[in-house]
């Protein structure tokens, strides 16, 4: 949290330095601001309580005060203060709320909750979505594989391996996950990684032990020889009849 504070009233002198020395409260840090110089800026850390493990569902709750007082230890007293708090941080929603438990010595408590903007819940569940619609669809083609015995070319056998290296990295397009073990690992990454591994394996196994080899076709027989008989049977005779042509009767 970063935060600014700028004197007003009879607490400033000139542009932001201040007429007295303040020292500031806020949670467990302490500030001193002293007389003459201007009020510094800095970065303060306040707790969350919170469970990061119920991403995209967890929300944080903060709880810090903050106290003012001028003067030195003789005579200390209370400055009155005016907060304005400003969130802006990307995939989370802040909802604050300011108490007073004690109006006499000016002293504030504020009450933050954080947690996911509904854009980044709609996301990381749309992501899920798709985990598990990758994770049926190699399911379903290792049973056709493995039950219907279908075919499949080389390219299609190695999308299971594919999915598996694809999955962590649309797990981690969530924006502002944890690491692994949160609620959307539970709900979708883990089941779907084992999933596709399961299948992946079996869809290359199944492929290389029902590979059938290339038989040669036999050759055809070759036809077996005729025997004489057969020809003789199988030709055609025809008889010729040479007349004498010296011993022909004369007309």
């Amino acid at each position: 949290m970063y935060v600014e504070v700028t004197p007003h009233g009879s607490f400033k002198q000139g542009y932001t330095e201040l007429t007295t020395n303040i020292t500031g409260y806020f949670g467990e840090k302490n500030v001193n601001f002293k007389a003459g110089k201007r009020m510094q800026s800095f970065d303060l850390k306040v707790p969350l309580m919170g469970y990061p493990r119920l991403f995209p569902f967890d929300n944080y709750d903060t709880l810090f005060e903050v106290y003012l007082k001028s003067g030195d230890k003789a005579n200390e007293a209370p400055v009155p203060l005016h907060i304005t708090i400003f969130g802006s941080v990307q995939t989370l929603d802040f909802h604050t709320a300011i108490t007073r438990p004690n109006p006499d010595d000016h002293t504030v408590l504020f009450t933050i909750q954080t947690n996911r903007t509904a854009i980044t819940v709609v996301f990381s569940i749309y992501i899920m979505t798709v985990m598990w619609c990758l994770a049926i669809t190699i399911s379903t083609l290792a049973f056709q594989i493995a039950v219907s015995r279908r075919q499949v070319p080389p390219g299609l056998l190695v999308s299971g391996v594919s999915m598996m290296f694809a999955l962590p990295a649309l797990r981690n397009a969530q924006p502002g996950i944890p690491s692994l073990g949160c609620a959307s690992d539970a709900l979708a990454f883990f089941w779907c990684i084992i999933i596709v591994a399961f299948c992946a394996v079996n869809n290359i196994l199944l492929s290389v032990v029902r590979v059938e080899k290339k038989r040669k076709p036999a050759p055809e027989p070759e036809p077996a020889p005729e025997s004489p008989r057969t020809k003789k049977r199988n030709s055609l005779i025809f008889p010729v009849v040479v007349a004498d042509v010296e011993h022909a009767p004369a007309e």
